[in-house]
């Protein structure tokens, strides 16, 4: 057996990826500071099986750009579910948009998230009792819509 068939014959089957919620937000550019751009999060719904919630201001995305075009994304926000607790939610991500994509969205046009790589890694942190499943997971966010000031993710927990 090779060095490579070795290494690989103890490894995991990948992890199964089960729908959590979407998440329907509005955000819009501040200002920007070198390559770091600063948007504001005004809005944010939040809905699943089973679980509801809207943001709670502030809330705010500071997206590192690249010279190569690549999105590094900072996001932090809060909250309130439906049980009236709340939920702080702070994630990173990489968004690859060719320049082609960036002038439309300049443009005031949206990009289907299927043409385009753009994902993010949620973490929530909640006293919740009814939603505490939102601590315990690992979760990916995959972006459904951008543009036009709309933020659209459907985001699935790892099972």
């Amino acid at each position: 057996m090779n060095s490579v068939a070795s290494a690989n014959a103890g490894v995991r089957a990948a992890p199964k990826l089960e729908y959590a919620f979407s998440w329907d937000a509005v955000a819009t550019p501040v200002h920007n500071v070198g390559n770091q751009m600063v948007w504001n999060v005004s809005s944010i719904a939040m809905e699943g099986p089973g679980i509801k919630g809207d943001v709670v201001a502030p809330a705010g995305d500071w997206i590192t750009i690249m010279p190569n075009g690549i999105w590094y994304l900072d996001v932090r926000f809060s909250v309130q579910l439906d049980d009236g607790s709340y939920a702080f939610c702070h994630y990173n991500g990489i968004g690859d948009l060719t320049p082609k994509q960036i002038e439309s969205i300049k443009s005031g046009a949206t990009i289907p998230g299927d043409e385009m790589y753009f994902y993010s890694t949620p973490y929530f942190q909640t006293d919740s009792e009814k939603h505490a499943w939102l601590g315990r997971h690992v979760f990916v966010g995959c972006m459904r819509e951008f543009g036009a000031g709309k933020v659209l993710y459907d985001v699935f927990k790892i099972a």
